[in-house]
């Protein structure tokens, strides 16, 4: 297990974190929870990087990289609370599909990568991520089968959501087309939406942190600023000290996908528990830096605490984790 990324791995994540602190701001993040509007302008960028192939084989346009490949960008996407349609669609539909291959692979996949089109996928009865104007929806039914719906083909309702920049729908009278699938392809489906949270919440948590740090420089009380008080010093390390430790497990996920490890489901629930308590700590921890201001609408920190609560909880929570890992363990 190898933990040392490529310089050009590095040098994508430094892309991707350049041109996001460009083109998807906390304004815009906020933005997104005013107008509820899709975030199609941060796809099309995304797409001229090249990111969004990421995981299309290269055959069909793509750059044919695996979840090693993926796991920092996949950070730099949960660091500026990217909507989380983004993510998924390379990280698990888009993999998903050319798994299944078939017509339906060799037309979307290439219009995928280069931003002409979009995909989700809907897993076990959940909510589909900007069902509305995806081109093609992937939605597991049962362990051995997959509906492939175009777009047009399906109702899709608008569900309210506690983070608002997360576009969610509930889906129905669809009239797309079965197709069997091994059931590895769908329970590699299920450990990539798991692991996705992960790699997000990682880089939320830091998001939060550095901010947490920044406001702790130029907040005063008594004379100085309140980063010079050991109490805040706990905080914001504490803080720190959980993100470095999830770092490790998340990465060992990613390596655990990428090379079908027989056990890689338990590396997925150990990273999400990692990231899980993190991101929840960081919060925490932020919002005693910031004070009140720090959930006040007017302030940008509660975007970042309400889009790690909202994937902390995805996915069943910590609660279905441990029950994971307990199966596993056969305890």
């Amino acid at each position: 297990m190898n933990f040392r990324f490529t310089d050009e791995q590095r040098l994508v994540r430094a892309e991707v974190r350049s041109l996001l602190e460009r083109e998807w701001t906390a304004a815009d993040l906020r933005a997104a929870w005013t107008s509820g509007e899709p975030a199609l302008e941060i796809r099309r960028h995304l797409a001229d990087l090249g990111v969004r192939g990421i995981t299309v084989p290269e055959r069909l346009g793509g750059l044919g990289g695996d979840d090693l490949a993926l796991v920092l960008v996949l950070e730099e996407y949960g660091r500026a609370a990217v909507p989380d349609a983004v993510a998924v669609e390379t990280s698990v539909a888009a993999p998903m599909l050319a798994a299944l291959g078939g017509e339906a692979a060799d037309r979307w996949l290439p219009r995928v990568a280069s931003g002409e089109a979009s995909i989700s996928v809907g897993l076990d009865g959940g909510y589909v991520a900007d069902a509305d104007i995806a081109d093609l929806i992937l939605v597991l039914d049962g362990e051995d089968r997959v509906v492939v719906i175009e777009k047009g083909a399906l109702d899709a309702v608008r569900q309210p959501s506690f983070d608002r920049a997360r576009r969610l729908f509930s889906i129905g009278g669809h009239r797309g087309v079965r197709v069997d699938a091994d059931p590895e392809v769908v329970a590699m489906a299920r450990d990539r939406a798991r692991f996705t949270s992960a790699a997000q919440l990682l880089g939320l948590a830091e998001r939060m942190l550095d901010m947490s740090v920044a406001y702790a420089k130029v907040r005063e009380q008594f004379g100085q600023p309140i980063g010079a008080f050991q109490a805040i010093k706990h905080r914001l390390a504490e803080a720190k000290t959980a993100i470095e430790l999830a770092r490790p497990v998340v990465y060992a996920a990613a390596w655990a996908i990428a090379s079908s490890q027989p056990d890689r489901s338990v590396y997925v629930s150990l990273a999400r528990l990692f990231t899980n308590r993190a991101g929840n700590l960081t919060a925490r921890q932020a919002l005693q830096v910031h004070g009140g201001i720090g959930f006040a609408a007017e302030h940008d920190l509660h975007l970042f605490l309400k889009r790690a609560k909202s994937l902390e909880l995805s996915s069943g929570g910590t609660g279905a984790q441990l029950r994971r890992i307990a199966d596993h363990l056969q305890v």
